[in-house]
């Protein structure tokens, strides 16, 4: 799906928009109470190597959950191959409604 809407390694909002917009009402028929509930981890899949295209994703996931009144469930790999810690970038953080940190799943 990633590769369905990058163009020049950045995503493109009538592309997103296209493609998550056509998956949403299956979606939502499909439920048993016509809510739906999605988790990404494209965001993931692009912010270690193109932090600008995840800052990007994350906007256009917050546009889509509001026009469509989704529920987004996200994560991200923050520890390294190594143990070390990854910093996890402020303006993906304040992306997002509620965080859990990385502590409090031990």
């Amino acid at each position: 799906m990633l590769s369905g809407f990058l163009v020049n390694d950045m995503p493109d909002a009538v592309l997103f928009k296209t493609i998550i917009g056509s998956v949403l009402p299956k979606a939502a028929m499909a439920s048993r109470n016509g809510k739906v509930r999605v988790y990404g981890e494209m965001v993931n899949l692009l912010w270690r190597e193109n932090l600008a295209a995840a800052a990007r994703l994350e906007t256009l996931w917050n546009e889509v959950i509001q026009a469509h009144s989704i529920s987004l469930f996200c994560a991200y790999h923050v520890d390294g191959a190594q143990g070390e810690r990854r910093h996890f970038p402020s303006d993906l953080r304040a992306a997002h409604s509620h965080l859990i940190p990385v502590e409090a799943c031990s």
